[in-house]
């Protein structure tokens, strides 16, 4: 099955939480609302994924396409508690987020 996300959706699959960020601080929501969820993959802290799929981008009052600033197999963070979970049988987590709460690309140099 393949899932198409509709306009200005991106579909993202959730990467397990690092052990160790580096040098990227990634902040904590209130502890009660942490601890609300057992779930490793909605944590208190913005979560990183992988982008699979993104659905066609919203237009302009103007007519132009709003172009991406990443593409699928971009690594990004996301806000904690956004966007819709999807999980698959095999252990794969998604989470399809609209294209505004991709908080930041990660890349290295």
């Amino acid at each position: 099955m393949k899932i198409k996300p509709l306009t200005g959706s991106v579909l993202v699959q959730l990467l397990p939480p690092p052990e160790k960020e580096g040098n990227i601080f990634l902040p904590e929501i209130s502890a009660e609302a942490a601890s609300s969820s057992d779930d490793p993959y909605r944590r208190k802290q913005a979560r990183r994924g992988i982008v699979h799929a993104i659905g066609p981008w919203p237009k302009a009052k103007n007519g132009f396409a709003i172009l991406p600033q990443f593409g699928i197999g971009t690594t990004v963070i996301l806000a904690p508690h956004v966007g819709t979970k999807l999980n698959r049988n095999i252990g794969e987590h998604f989470c399809m987020v609209r294209n505004t709460d991709v908080l930041a690309v990660l890349t290295v140099e």
